[in-house]
């Protein structure tokens, strides 16, 4: 005898089928309806894969990978018959690919599982249905997503491509696509498995993948800032003084949008926006997780102030003169991890804005603090639990530093080289009159 299975359908209705279910059966279900109001989601976190229930008058089957691939279900689904609950689904890689007549509704399907929609409706030349609701948070590849789904022409900029790594040519021949999703859908264009010179489209755009030296190439770079071209920088370690030749400004009014750099391999980006007078694109999402090197990284970049408070600084030992002469950045990076950081000099002199909390650096490899507020028009916030056991230089820190009026009386300096002219506080400010202020060592 063949087991029979229950299936809940809607909230109270329980219909009795034997397995395996046949679509004949699944249709039969329709006389049963349930009219309770739910959201646009279908979710079914916790069902039985392969049982139906009834929602919004529709017949629902519990999907998981397998199922929301045959051919059988997908035909009934384009027919009207049956419906997927996809909570459980994780892989929607090909599913439609090379279907020229899919365009089912499927906008109540629950994604927020789904890792890979590579090729999904590559070739799907009759799907335009609104799916701007799905869930993609966990989505890491898009590739080709897309390609050549001649008709598809909706508003997705809402979705959430924060782990994407892979949109290479998402849309390419998608040629109704008329949004913008340059902003919106910020995420790493990656190419690791192409070779360096290679070519390829991507969004409409044509990328070039590059390395340390063809990365600096003056024709490259022009076409870059001309936006004839955009880089793929999956190759790429060396970014220090990109856009700078012979240490003079190349590109002053460089403002191109490289949000989707992938940096995932860059040690140096020393002096990277150095004397770029015009850049002020959304680099937060850049991966600095092997950066060791941010000295001058942002020196005189006049008016650059982009959140860049979750960048991954662990492995960063450098970051001298970082935000100098910089008047306008003022963004959280209090969260950075300074853990590895020797050399703070000059990282925000004369800046004029910056006014950030960042008393909970870990400074205690810290060697070098010369003159790291020093013409500092704006920074008066709480240091006084820094860790300065380390620090051997710290001459003219905060000179000329007008507003800054902070307790350091729980420093230890004890390890600075030469206390001659180390402290140049600004004028008539707490600390050039209380000596009680001062780190102990003077007291």
């Amino acid at each position: 005898m063949r087991p029979s299975h229950k299936y809940k359908i809607g909230k109270n209705i329980i219909l009795a089928l034997t397995h395996p279910l046949t679509l004949t059966a699944l249709s039969a279900a329709l006389l049963f309806n349930s009219f309770s109001t739910y959201a646009d989601t279908v979710s079914c976190p916790d069902a039985e894969i392969g049982s139906v229930f009834i929602e919004k008058q529709r017949l629902y089957m519990v999907a998981d990978d397998r199922i929301v691939g045959q051919q059988d279900k997908i035909n009934a689904l384009q027919q009207g018959y049956l419906y997927f609950c996809t909570s459980q689904v994780t892989d929607m890689s090909n599913l439609f690919q090379g279907n020229s007549t899919f365009s089912a509704d499927i906008s109540d399907w629950d994604t927020s599982n789904v890792t890979n929609m590579a090729n999904m409706f590559q070739n799907a030349s009759a799907f335009n249905q609104n799916i701007i609701g799905w869930d993609t948070s966990n989505v890491t590849n898009m590739a080709n997503m897309f390609q050549n789904a001649s008709v598809f022409n909706q508003n997705i900029s809402a979705w959430n491509t924060s782990n994407v790594t892979d949109m290479t040519d998402m849309f390419l021949g998608a040629d109704a696509f008329s949004y913008d999703t340059s902003s919106s859908l910020q995420s790493t264009v990656s190419c690791l498995d192409k070779g360096v010179g290679e070519r390829f489209r991507y969004k409409n755009m044509e990328y070039l993948v590059v390395d340390d030296t063809s990365i600096r190439l003056p024709e490259n770079q022009d076409a870059l800032v001309n936006d004839d071209l955009r880089f793929c920088t999956s190759h790429v370690t060396d970014m220090a003084y990109l856009f700078l030749r012979d240490f003079k400004p190349a590109y002053k009014d460089f403002n191109a949008d490289i949000s989707d750099w992938d940096t995932s391999q860059v040690t140096n980006m020393q002096g990277l926006f150095a004397i770029t007078t015009a850049f002020n694109q959304p680099i937060g999402n850049w991966d600095t997780s092997k950066v060791t090197n941010m000295r001058l990284m942002f020196y005189r970049a006049y008016v650059f102030n982009q959140p860049i408070g979750e960048w991954d600084t662990a492995e960063v030992t450098d970051m001298r003169s970082m935000f100098s002469q910089n008047p306008t950045f003022n963004q959280p990076i209090g969260n950075w991890d300074t853990s590895k950081v020797t050399n703070m000099s000059q990282m925000f002199d004369d800046s004029g804005s910056f006014n950030q909390p960042i008393g909970d650096w870990n400074t205690a490899n810290v060697t070098d603090m010369r003159h790291m507020f020093a013409s500092s028009k704006s920074f008066n916030q709480p240091i006084g639990d820094w860790n300065t056991a380390n620090v051997t230089h710290i001459n003219g820190m905060f000179s000329r530093a007008a507003v800054f009026e902070q307790d350091l009386s729980g420093w230890d300096v004890n390890e600075v080289i030469d206390l001659r002219r180390t402290w140049h506080f600004a004028e008539n400010s707490k600390l050039s009159r209380n000596r009680a202020y001062f780190p102990r060592f003077f007291q």
